[in-house]
This record gives C-alpha cells, sequence and structure tokens, in this order.
C-alpha cells in the first residue's frame, strides 16, 4: 500500500527502544485491508523470488512463438506476388498486421 491510510489503518503505535536513521519505528494497527490487521512501513516479505525469471522466461517463448511465422509469411508473399507488385503488398501486409494487432 502507498500509506497507512490507503491499507485502511485506524491507529499508530511507537515501537519503544526501536530506532532507524529515520526515527522510531512505527507499526500501524485496525488495518482493514490487510490480513494481520497490522502493518509496518517498507516492502512487504515474501518469497517472489523466482517470479522474476519465470516472468521473462514464458514472455521470450511467447514471443519466439508469436513471431516464428513472420519469416515464412514474407517468403511466401515474395514468391506469390509478381515482382512490380511486391512493394505494395508488403506495405498493405503490414497496414494489416498493424491494423488488425497481428
Amino acid at each position: 500500500y502507498f500509506s497507512p491510510c490507503h491499507a485502511g489503518c485506524s491507529d499508530v503505535e511507537l515501537v519503544d527502544g526501536l530506532t532507524t536513521l529515520n526515527g522510531t519505528v512505527t507499526r500501524y494497527l485496525g488495518c482493514s485491508c490487510t490480513q494481520t490487521t497490522t502493518a509496518r512501513p517498507g516492502t512487504c516479505e515474501g518469497k517472489c523470488d523466482n517470479v522474476l525469471v519465470q516472468n521473462l522466461a514464458i514472455n521470450v517463448i511467447n514471443t519466439a512463438i508469436n513471431f516464428a511465422g513472420f519469416p515464412a509469411s514474407a517468403i511466401v508473399y515474395q514468391r506469390v506476388v509478381s515482382e512490380v507488385d511486391r512493394t505494395s503488398a508488403q506495405g498493405q501486409r503490414q497496414f494489416a498486421k498493424l491494423l488488425f494487432g497481428t
């Protein structure tokens, strides 16, 4: 959450004896949007170490599959269309790809 207000916290507690570079450690209580009804400043601790690697791997595979047919379709257009009309056919094909998002 961006702030304790966004987490739905209604009270603040100062933890005695603990200080940081920014001052006294605080804990927010009565948070309606969290599972434990308490929150503290800083990032959440979680076990998401491999999420970035998995996401990158899936995106690379997806991109490779999406663009695998691109060279084949370009070669087909080069062979099917007469030499005079190749430039126009390539432009129309690119326009159609951009228009339809494929």
